[in-house]
């Protein structure tokens, strides 16, 4: 339901199974949301259409993630031999993006990573490893392009 009243009812939902849901959180038709009872969301976030979250993920004040953006917490182990990749063990590493983030559509956000404040991450990018703060990343794999 892409009106007001699909997003509050998101809004309400979220409120009663996510860790925290601050005030102003705007959810887009479409949004994936695998495990969010381990999530948090801070005030002033807004996830535009058809974005994927899954796992552990803690997503700071003033935030702003563009459609079809994924959160990859989860990550395949493949240490048992006599077991195909797909069936050996799940992990999870925790993703946190701090306050006054840009994420631009289309960026893949990996296990483990952690995004600082003040940050743009351009559209199409793959964050593999924690990016530091008041700065632009772009590409595959993002990289410093330059500070803002």
């Amino acid at each position: 339901m892409p009106t007001p009243l699909g997003v509050l009812i998101r809004y309400v939902l979220l409120k009663n199974i996510c860790l925290c849901v601050g005030k102003n959180l705007v959810v887009y038709e479409g949004v994936v949301f695998d495990s969010p009872e381990t999530m948090s969301f801070g005030d002033n976030v807004s996830i535009n259409p058809y974005c994927y979250l899954a796992g552990e993920i803690i997503i700071g004040d003033n935030v702003s993630i563009a459609h079809t953006t994924a959160f990859h917490s989860y990550n395949h182990t493949w240490d048992n031999p006599d077991l195909t990749i797909n069936r050996n063990p799940l992990y999870s590493k925790r993703i946190i993006v701090n306050n006054d983030v840009w994420l631009g559509c289309n960026c893949i956000i990996l296990s483990g990573v952690k995004i600082d404040s003040r940050t743009v991450v351009a559209a199409g990018s793959v964050v593999n490893k924690s990016l530091l703060p008041n700065a632009l990343f772009a590409g595959n794999p993002a990289r410093f392009i330059k500070n803002i």
